[in-house]
């Protein structure tokens, strides 16, 4: 079994790495997640890890945003520069953020937050900010320990997200969350399955 590398933009993105590589291939050993903290310092990384992929037993996994690129097609192949790359060097993409697959287990979001199922897009990956969805259907629903991690404090100027929000919806995604449920409501993130269940049927 392939060892991974991994690499994402922030600390969220970093726990759908781990229930990627726990869910797809619970027996693979993983370096700690390099957080970049932005795409392009991310994509600066590319070549790096296709040249990590290249070596016997090792495989990487970078995950970002689309965020205003047109397709994941075309992101993937800016990044990658026309040139080609292992099986063992995934780019998989959220759409248009990661919160899409937070609020694509939407069963599990709604328990946890207490936003009814009813409320929860049922394909997040159509919102333009889904980001600020997630946020509005906290402020409106959610129950009063939610709203203080994830909003930001009452008249605050600087802030778009409560202190805990990345703590807490980390904790989420470890804990609560179930890729089987959100790929039924995630294009972005059926594909990552398919991909990944390919690979796996394949080692």
């Amino acid at each position: 079994m392939a060892h991974f590398f991994l690499a994402c933009e922030d600390h969220l993105s970093g726990s759908f790495c781990l229930r990627l590589i726990q869910n797809y291939f619970p027996s693979s050993t993983y370096n700690p997640i390099i957080v970049t903290g932005g795409a392009g310092e991310l994509r600066k990384k590319v070549q790096a890890f296709a040249n990590i992929s290249r070596i016997p037993e090792k495989a990487t996994l970078i995950l970002t945003d689309l965020d205003q690129s047109p397709t994941v097609e075309s992101l993937i192949n800016e990044w990658k520069e026309g040139k080609k790359y292992p099986d063992t060097f995934f780019i998989h993409v959220a759409v248009r953020e990661i919160e899409s697959w937070v609020l694509a287990d939407a069963d599990a979001f709604s328990q946890w937050s207490g936003v009814p199922k009813n409320k929860i897009p049922h394909n997040p990956d159509n919102e333009n900010d889904v980001k600020q969805t997630l946020l509005n259907l906290v402020r409106r629903y959610g129950g009063t320990s939610i709203k203080n991690d994830l909003l930001p404090a009452q008249g605050s100027t600087t802030s778009k997200v409560g202190i805990a929000y990345n703590n807490s919806l980390v904790n989420f995604v470890s804990n609560h969350w179930n890729i089987q449920r959100a790929k039924l409501n995630s294009p972005s993130l059926n594909d990552v399955d398919l991909c990944l269940s390919q690979y796996q049927n394949n080692i």
